[in-house]
């Protein structure tokens, strides 16, 4: 069987994108992570907000609690495969013992059953632009490697991708061209679109190697209502999110 155009969106593991798209696994830009699902966990965000828990002695990983609607809740943990292989991180080992001991966990946990096995799994992150269109192919989604650098969240950016792919694909069977160079298209759509936000989010994880200051910020969050609403504001505002990169926002920080 033969097909003009294929939009591939199967997901992070996708043969295709290894084996035809050629995009390759970057530790620099992977990775590694475990989830696992729980029930009875307790002190649920009111209003189902994600919980991303960032403990020193886990960095540059972090730790997530994603509420689902039967009341059960996602737990996982994530680090770049990089960082993995360097420090010979045991990611089960590590996540069992977070749950178990740290005092913002263990007494949520501690009547909380484990629903299902702990599964690994690898996720190809957004943090460099990648060829994701080819001959007669798009990639989408989590299969475009189009994942945020430092949140590990892609159900937004693979509809963001569907949105444009759905464009293309009406632009190549109105022309009936299906060519790389044609596909190119796609690819500066999605990227005119996302690089920006995926490009800061990056930014974000290489503050996660600097403990000492990814410390001060979060001590200094908690204690100022209005710094933790701000930094939580440039999380979903990528104006905002610029001025991370700024070094004149550290110094204000860490002296005002």
């Amino acid at each position: 069987m033969q097909a003009k155009l294929l939009l591939v969106a199967n997901g992070a593991q996708s043969g295709f994108t290894r084996h035809i798209a050629n995009l390759q696994q970057e530790p620099e830009h992977y990775c590694a992570g475990l989830r696992a699902y729980y029930k009875g966990v307790t002190g649920m965000d009111a209003d189902n907000f994600i919980e991303l828990h960032f403990f020193k002695d886990f960095l540059p990983g972090y730790l997530w609690v994603f509420p689902l609607p039967n009341g059960e809740a996602n737990v996982g943990v994530g680090m770049l495969s990089s960082a993995v292989s360097k420090k010979k991180v045991n990611l089960k080992k590590e996540m069992l013992h977070m749950i178990a001991t740290h005092p913002s966990l263990k007494q949520r946990f501690a009547n909380a059953e484990l629903v299902d096995d702990i599964r690994g799994f690898g996720l190809p992150l957004g943090s460099k632009k990648r060829s994701i269109s080819g001959d007669n192919y798009m990639l989408l989604g989590d299969a475009g490697a189009l994942i945020d650098p430092f949140t590990g969240e892609g159900i937004s950016n693979a509809m963001i991708s569907g949105r444009w792919a759905a464009e293309q694909a009406a632009n190549c069977l109105q022309e009936q061209k299906f060519t790389a160079a044609f596909m190119q298209g796609y690819d500066k759509a999605v990227y005119n679109r996302l690089w920006k936000e995926l490009r800061l989010s990056r930014h974000l994880q290489k503050l996660l190697n600097y403990p000492w200051l990814f410390d001060k910020v979060a001590s200094k969050a908690s204690k100022n209502e209005a710094l933790a609403e701000t930094i939580s504001c440039m999380l979903n505002d990528v104006d905002l999110r610029e001025r991370l990169k700024q070094p004149s926002f550290y110094m204000k920080l860490l002296f005002n």
